[in-house]
């Protein structure tokens, strides 16, 4: 039965003042089922909002690489893979972020601007990630384009990135990248400092 207490009402009336029953631990009563929901869909929402924090600092590594690249920071692009393996065309055994330096000093044209007359767009990431163990794929297309004072504006280069990251305290960051997935090719004499003859190994 639920207890009552008597009150003082208007015009001194006295009244009865049903008391509510204190909350039950009942799974099945309203309080306690609409605080299940509540915290379940809380938690949803702290779920969905560091995958989206995630997916964001993830995307922006991608478009870190394109800028410093892009403007002929060398040195700092290679240092994006610190704490990377990547594969390259033309090495058995991945190599790291000195050797991608290297490689890139040894092959890519800067200009007297202090760039390589390059934008790289980087399109369609797919990136999956791993809240729980901190880690990440992402799958995405990169586009060359290319303008110097002999070479009208035209693409040059297009191909696929594939990337893993990891995140540690100071957040995500590159472990391996698939450096290889070159699939098209255009005019590439005024970006390679050596010639290669990578259009006849496409076809090949």
């Amino acid at each position: 039965m639920t207890p009552a207490i008597l009150a003082w009402g208007a015009c001194g009336r006295q009244r009865w003042l049903w008391m509510r029953p204190p909350p039950t631990s009942d799974p099945r009563s309203p309080e306690v089922s609409c605080q299940v929901k509540g915290n379940k869909r809380q938690n949803r929402y702290w779920d969905s909002h560091a995958m989206s924090n995630s997916a964001t600092e993830i995307a922006n590594l991608l478009y870190r690489y394109s800028e410093l690249f892009d403007s002929g920071a060398l040195k700092e692009t290679a240092a994006l893979f610190r704490q990377a393996r990547i594969k390259v065309r033309y090495s058995d055994e991945p190599i790291d972020d000195a050797g991608l330096l290297e490689v890139w000093n040894t092959y890519v044209m800067i200009y007297p601007c202090g760039t390589p007359r390059t934008k790289h767009l980087v399109t369609n990431p797919i990136i999956e990630i791993d809240e729980e163990a901190g880690t990440a794929t992402a799958r995405s297309y990169y586009t060359v384009y290319q303008v110097t004072d002999d070479l009208p504006l035209q693409l040059i280069a297009s191909g696929r990135y594939h990337d893993r990251f990891e995140r540690a305290d100071a957040g995500w960051h590159f472990v391996y990248r698939d450096y290889s997935l070159l699939d098209f090719t255009g005019d590439i004499s005024a970006h390679l400092k050596v010639p290669l003859n990578i259009q006849a190994e496409l076809q090949a």
